[in-house]
């Protein structure tokens, strides 16, 4: 470990880690679990939750739009067989952001995703683009004519790309 510039505070750790497969940890080297999770959301413009907030709190119109926005602009999914196999299965299929915020949406109170997906279907996808840090969809709406784009990246690209939020 010391050959590869690992950083040990606790020489116990060494004999542990010796037995793992694989090690999860972030660009700084903290070891991780491989997961994320909403825990602060700003909203409608307006609305700055400190903790994660509830279907009504956030109002109807506004919980559909947000849950359809994360639903749609995600690849993640339960894997089916596992699903069936245990109770407490992971999300998988999309980077951990897109699982936790997928995993946010169903906390909420979004029915099934697969329905959603089925009622506002992908037409376009925009994949990321590194130099505007950013990807999109283009969804289809209910009405015959109607159309959404979901923009999801740095927060700073996106807002640039709003006319008002």
């Amino acid at each position: 470990m010391v050959y590869d510039k690992n950083f040990v505070r606790h020489i116990d750790a060494c004999e542990t880690m010796g037995n793992a497969t694989t090690i999860c940890s972030d660009k700084t080297g903290t070891l991780t679990q491989n997961s994320m999770k909403v825990t602060r959301v700003f909203i409608g413009g307006t609305k700055y939750f400190s903790e994660t907030p509830s279907k009504e709190s956030l109002g109807a119109p506004l919980f559909d739009l947000v849950t359809r926005a994360i639903i749609c602009n995600s690849k993640a999914f339960y894997d089916e067989k596992e699903e069936e196999e245990k109770e407490n299965t992971k999300l998988v299929g999309g980077n951990q952001t897109e699982c936790a915020l997928l995993q946010w949406a169903l906390d909420l109170g979004a029915k099934n995703y697969k329905e959603i997906r089925t009622e506002f279907p992908v037409t376009k996808f925009f994949p990321f683009d590194s130099a505007i840090k950013s990807s999109s969809v283009l969804v289809k709406g209910k009405e015959p004519d109607q159309y959404f784009v979901f923009t999801k990246g740095a927060a700073e690209q996106v807002i640039d790309c709003c006319s008002h939020y």
